[in-house]
């Protein structure tokens, strides 16, 4: 059976490497964004795509990768792992960092925002400290989101791209470091090959942690204006409502209730917008 049996129709393999191209039009592109935000396999042929034209030769070949062949490749290089050195071995199989992260987030946060990939957790309010320190508590409930950010952060340290770095920013994000995050997050913007609505939503939910409501609205509708996910329509009704927006913001929580219907985080979105209308 291949891989492409076993994953949805959509993408398929031609659509993913036109998304890759810039080559689709703006309702074919939002629903790839979407789906590569649910979707590690997809993420990461997109992921090492984008890295390999990056590193491709001065003429400007560039070599697509359909995500078929990037899976074949991966279990060509389980098997002969002993032949590849880590950073070449990566670049084929790279670690779905954004997701394992995800996979062991703390069962609180200290930031408002919303972070790729990361399940609704309950929202621990910080404003009455400083948004600019990071704070070195250590959250004794996340043991294992230590031991995962450190070895992201390690991987970030070796090789430091655009993907790494992601990652590197969203867990320093998580860890109470929200100016470390938006630093991060920013070389991993500057290093993408192309822009990533998801990595742009992630700065966002950064620069509202540090309360700097102008940039997180900023990224946010660079985001929106790329593709419509629900962490990126969370993200934007915030920092309409942090800058007091008023109308603006009812309308940003509205279309990300039209967006998301049932997930964990329906009752705290229909809160903010309960909030904003008995004004």
């Amino acid at each position: 059976m291949t891989a492409q049996t076993e994953h949805s129709q959509f993408p398929t393999d031609e659509t993913l490497a036109a998304y890759i191209d810039g080559g689709l039009d703006e309702e074919t592109r939002s629903r790839v964004v979407e789906h590569l935000a649910d979707c590690a396999e997809c993420f990461e042929a997109v992921q090492v795509s984008q890295e390999m034209a990056a590193a491709a030769p001065a003429e400007g070949r560039v070599v697509q990768w359909p995500r078929n062949a990037l899976v074949g490749l991966a279990a060509a290089a389980a098997v002969g792992a002993v032949l590849f050195l880590t950073p070449l071995r990566d670049r084929v199989w790279p670690h779905d960092d954004i997701g394992a992260l995800a996979a062991v987030a703390p069962p609180k946060r200290t930031y408002e925002g919303r972070l790729t990939r990361f399940p609704h957790t309950e929202y621990k309010n910080m404003r009455g400290g400083s948004t600019e320190e990071p704070d070195d508590s250590i959250d004794l409930d996340a043991p294992r989101f230590y031991l995962v950010a450190g070895e992201v952060q390690k991987r970030a340290m070796e090789r430091p791209d655009a993907r790494t770095l992601h990652a590197e920013g969203i867990s320093l994000l998580v860890l109470k470091k929200p100016k470390d995050a938006v630093e991060t997050l920013e070389k991993a913007r500057q290093a993408s090959s192309s822009p990533d609505p998801q990595l742009l939503s992630d700065l966002a939910a950064a620069y509202l942690a540090t309360g700097k409501y102008d940039d997180a609205l900023r990224y946010a509708n660079l985001a929106w204006g790329m593709a419509h996910t629900p962490e990126i329509a969370w993200n934007r009704a915030l920092a309409e409502q942090d800058l007091n927006h008023h109308a603006e913001a009812i309308a940003a929580w509205n279309d990300y209730l039209n967006l998301d219907r049932s997930s964990a985080w329906v009752p705290d979105a229909k809160e903010h917008l309960d909030q904003l209308q008995s004004k």
